[in-house]
């Protein structure tokens, strides 16, 4: 009667390590994904490589390290882009990161727009990459915040895109041209579809509220942003 009691003991012991050794291998399996950042830029390689590791570190619990063991290629002629080794989560959470703005993009062009109205309280709030004079009769206003993500974070550079409205992924350049995008020629998607594009509104102004980092949003940042955009107009 012990003797069977210890086999079955044994038996269950060994199938929960089965168990527990298939589901740790599934969670880490990982895959090669290629990340596409749209068309090639004129950055200087070295900053194009930072960003990249900057944009990995943040599925890789911050850690650089991780980040530059994980990449395998960085795209910058035909594209803009690089390849990696990522579980699916990673690669999800990569696909879904939320951006800010790249104010030099075409799409944001104040060329023909009228004076910035007299009425507007916001502001150019220059950080890394991004200077006050970034701003134009386009975009009109960009500021950021990271009080609460730092206070519940940690104030770590490893875990932090640029500390500015700089979009560091495309994300939010990508859905603000959508919206409110000037008119660009000679547009095309991988390739395809070649001709002009622009946004809903492509006269519309845009004010930037960066409140999005690394391990997410903080509705203490996302409030303190609500209440300066009411305040701006």
């Amino acid at each position: 009667m012990s003797s069977s009691g210890y086999t079955t003991s044994s038996a269950l012991f060994f199938l929960f390590l089965t168990v527990l050794a298939a589901k740790v291998s599934f969670c880490f399996s990982t895959k090669v994904y290629v990340v596409y950042m749209g068309s090639k830029s004129g950055e200087h390689p070295d900053d194009i490589l930072k960003e990249n590791h900057q944009i990995l570190a943040s599925v890789h619990s911050g850690s650089i390290e991780q980040a530059q063991a994980s990449h395998i290629y960085t795209y910058r002629h035909g594209f803009r882009g690089f390849a990696a080794k990522l579980s699916d989560e990673q690669a999800s959470q990569i696909s879904s990161m939320s951006g800010r703005i790249w104010p030099e993009s075409p799409s944001f062009s104040d060329t023909d727009m009228p004076a910035v109205p007299p009425g507007w309280k916001g502001q150019c709030q220059s950080g890394e990459g991004f200077n006050s004079s970034s701003c134009n009769r386009k975009v009109i206003g960009a500021r950021y915040y990271r009080s609460g993500y730092e206070a519940a974070e940690g104030d770590s550079d490893a875990k932090k895109s640029f500390r500015s409205a700089r979009d560091s992924t495309g994300h939010g350049s990508h859905t603000a041209s959508i919206a409110a995008g000037r008119f660009v020629a000679n547009m095309n998607y991988k390739g395809l579809a070649s001709g002009g594009a622009r946004g809903g509104a492509p006269m519309a102004r845009i004010a930037v509220y960066k409140t999005c980092w690394d391990s997410g949003c903080y509705d203490v940042d996302l409030l303190a942003a609500f209440d300066d955009a009411i305040r701006d107009g």
